[in-house]
């Protein structure tokens, strides 16, 4: 099988990055007609075309990269013209994180209308779409009346090389808890902030990226009074470094349906460099690990259930230790390229 990835995107994005990784452990071929993301539709397509007349018409795959439903209806067009499979990865809805999500937009709205529209369209033209989790699924058939059978669920994984255990280091004096991440809603970083204003062990804590809702929490932390570094976002190669330097990573905890329906790969990088984890409790992390036993959970949106199991991780090494192994080997085992490559091949030659 041949994969042509198509559209505007970075390809050092953890998705597609992750689902080229993935299609390789499957012994895969996979090119690339890809040009920037922030290119507009219109300025794209020329290169694109160009690229994938040269490379991508002999694919047996089309596979258009997330956010890009707009391209859906000329990616329709080659794959009838060339006799390929389309594939759309809506790994992540824009309507549902501009309207729902962040609601940017009120649903009546034409600007809400447009962005639903360009996603059903998409949808429909595809001969199959992915998406990260069964509970997102459900909730793109339920938003766009997509039914689920077209909808093929390929998990977020990690590329456990680049975030390796090799690269840990050893536990610091008080611990350092670490938020890496853009600040947006779902992550609940204000729920982190309330909570570490009632734990009463000495901590250490950073909060590395930049991001929507930096600026506010920063005042947050100010006005609790509490000591926390702020670091600005740095490349990507570079975050497994500041999650090797820390002893407890937190994940997601904002009460909203895309922190409970779709994965975090900060939770899952964290996991692969065999670190205790505290995240919100939902319904994607349940589809893949156990709570207390690969991880530990909280209810989404609770700062004073965030603030005891902040408390209980600092006062238990040997918890922690116990957490970080079990979720590392299970992560390894299940959320890796060669495991998710068999499964995104085999969900391809499904559409086929």
């Amino acid at each position: 099988m041949k994969v042509c990835y198509f559209g505007g995107f970075d390809p050092t994005y953890t998705r597609n990055y992750f689902n080229r990784l993935a299609l390789a452990a499957a012994d895969v071929e996979v090119v690339l007609a890809q040009v920037p993301p922030e290119v507009s539709t219109l300025n794209k397509l020329p290169a694109l075309l160009k690229q994938y007349w040269k490379i991508g018409r002999k694919a047996d795959v089309l596979l258009v990269a997330e956010y890009n439903p707009t391209l859906v209806p000329v990616a329709w067009l080659l794959a009838k013209l060339f006799r390929q499979t389309l594939v759309f990865d809506l790994v992540i809805s824009l309507y549902l994180g501009t309207v729902v999500e962040r609601q940017r937009h009120d649903p009546k709205s034409w600007a809400a209308r447009k962005l639903w529209w360009i996603e059903k369209v998409a949808g429909a033209l595809s001969d199959g779409m992915l998406t990260g989790s069964n509970a997102y699924r459900t909730m793109l058939a339920e938003t766009f009346g997509f039914p689920e059978t077209k909808l093929q669920v390929i998990p977020l994984g990690v590329d456990a090389e680049q975030f390796s255990v090799a690269t840990n280091q050893s536990p610091n004096d008080p611990p350092q808890l670490l938020y890496f991440g853009s600040f947006i809603p779902n992550h609940g970083v204000d729920v982190i902030v309330d909570a570490l204003a009632q734990v009463q062990q000495p901590f250490q804590m950073t909060f590395l990226g930049d991001g929507e809702r930096k600026a506010e929490i920063q005042k947050q932390i100010e006005a609790l009074g509490i000591q926390a570094e702020f670091l600005p976002r740095v490349p990507f190669a570079e975050v497994p470094t500041y999650v090797a330097q820390a002893d407890i990573l937190f994940g997601v905890f904002g009460d909203t349906p895309q922190a409970d329906t779709a994965m975090a790969n900060k939770v899952l990088q964290s996991l692969a460099m065999y670190k205790p984890v505290v995240t919100g409790a939902t319904a994607s992390n349940r589809e893949h690990f156990v709570a207390g036993e690969h991880l530990l959970e909280v209810p989404l949106g609770d700062a004073n259930a965030l603030a005891m199991a902040i408390g209980t991780l600092l006062g238990d090494r040997d918890l922690r230790q116990r957490l970080a192994q079990t979720g590392g080997e299970h992560l390894q085992a299940t959320l890796t390229p060669v495991p998710v490559g068999k499964r995104l091949k085999a969900a391809l030659e499904a559409i086929r």
